[in-house]
Protein backbone atom coordinates (compact mmCIF):
# COMPACT_ATOMS: atom_id res chain seq x y z
CA UNK A 1 0.00 0.00 0.00
CA UNK A 2 1.27 3.45 -0.87
CA UNK A 3 1.78 5.79 2.07
CA UNK A 4 1.82 9.29 0.58
CA UNK A 5 2.53 12.05 3.12
CA UNK A 6 0.93 14.61 0.80
CA UNK A 7 -2.45 12.91 1.31
CA UNK A 8 -2.55 13.39 5.09
CA UNK A 9 -5.12 16.06 5.95
CA UNK A 10 -4.91 17.68 9.38
CA UNK A 11 -8.07 19.35 10.63
CA UNK A 12 -9.10 21.31 13.69
CA UNK A 13 -12.21 20.47 15.70
CA UNK A 14 -14.31 22.77 13.51
CA UNK A 15 -13.30 20.78 10.41
CA UNK A 16 -10.97 23.42 9.00
CA UNK A 17 -7.82 22.17 7.31
CA UNK A 18 -4.63 23.07 9.15
CA UNK A 19 -1.35 23.63 7.36
CA UNK A 20 1.51 21.84 9.05
CA UNK A 21 4.78 22.71 7.38
CA UNK A 22 7.27 19.90 6.75
CA UNK A 23 4.94 17.17 8.01
CA UNK A 24 6.70 14.74 5.68
CA UNK A 25 10.06 15.53 7.27
CA UNK A 26 8.64 15.15 10.78
CA UNK A 27 7.08 11.77 9.95
CA UNK A 28 10.22 10.57 8.16
CA UNK A 29 12.46 11.58 11.06
CA UNK A 30 10.06 10.06 13.58
CA UNK A 31 10.15 6.71 11.77
CA UNK A 32 13.92 6.91 11.42
CA UNK A 33 14.36 7.58 15.14
CA UNK A 34 11.83 5.04 16.46
CA UNK A 35 11.69 2.08 14.06
CA UNK A 36 13.42 -1.06 15.24
CA UNK A 37 14.65 -2.55 11.95
CA UNK A 38 16.56 -1.35 8.91
CA UNK A 39 13.56 -2.24 6.71
CA UNK A 40 12.19 1.13 7.71
CA UNK A 41 15.18 3.15 6.49
CA UNK A 42 14.10 3.48 2.81
CA UNK A 43 10.53 4.14 3.96
CA UNK A 44 11.65 6.94 6.27
CA UNK A 45 13.84 8.39 3.52
CA UNK A 46 11.00 8.35 0.96
CA UNK A 47 8.53 9.97 3.32
CA UNK A 48 11.11 12.56 4.38
CA UNK A 49 11.59 13.41 0.68
CA UNK A 50 7.78 13.82 0.39
CA UNK A 51 7.54 10.79 -1.87
CA UNK A 52 5.14 7.87 -1.50
CA UNK A 53 6.48 4.80 0.29
CA UNK A 54 5.28 1.23 -0.12
CA UNK A 55 4.08 -0.24 3.20
CA UNK A 56 2.90 -3.75 3.90
CA UNK A 57 -0.17 -4.38 6.03
CA UNK A 58 2.13 -5.38 8.90
CA UNK A 59 4.13 -2.16 8.54
CA UNK A 60 0.93 -0.11 8.61
CA UNK A 61 -0.04 -1.80 11.88
CA UNK A 62 3.45 -1.17 13.27
CA UNK A 63 3.26 2.49 12.28
CA UNK A 64 -0.14 2.76 13.99
CA UNK A 65 1.46 1.44 17.18
CA UNK A 66 4.38 3.89 16.90
CA UNK A 67 2.11 6.89 16.30
CA UNK A 68 -0.29 5.86 19.10
CA UNK A 69 2.49 5.53 21.67
CA UNK A 70 2.93 8.12 24.41
CA UNK A 71 6.50 8.60 23.19
CA UNK A 72 5.28 9.91 19.82
CA UNK A 73 6.06 13.64 19.77
CA UNK A 74 3.16 14.65 17.51
CA UNK A 75 0.30 16.70 18.91
CA UNK A 76 -3.17 15.14 18.98
CA UNK A 77 -4.48 16.63 15.72
CA UNK A 78 -1.44 15.30 13.83
CA UNK A 79 -1.63 11.86 15.45
CA UNK A 80 -5.34 11.71 14.64
CA UNK A 81 -4.75 12.67 10.99
CA UNK A 82 -2.01 10.08 10.55
CA UNK A 83 -4.07 7.35 12.20
CA UNK A 84 -7.14 8.22 10.09
CA UNK A 85 -4.98 8.10 6.96
CA UNK A 86 -3.54 4.69 7.91
CA UNK A 87 -7.04 3.39 8.60
CA UNK A 88 -8.15 4.64 5.18
CA UNK A 89 -5.21 2.87 3.54
CA UNK A 90 -6.25 -0.40 5.18
CA UNK A 91 -9.90 -0.04 4.20
CA UNK A 92 -9.03 0.89 0.59
CA UNK A 93 -6.88 -2.18 0.22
Amino acid sequence: MKFDPKEIVIMDLAGRTLNVSDLNKSIGNFIYQHARTLDWLPIAQSIHANDPAELSEIQIKQLEVLVSADTCPFIVCVKDAILRYLSQLKSDH
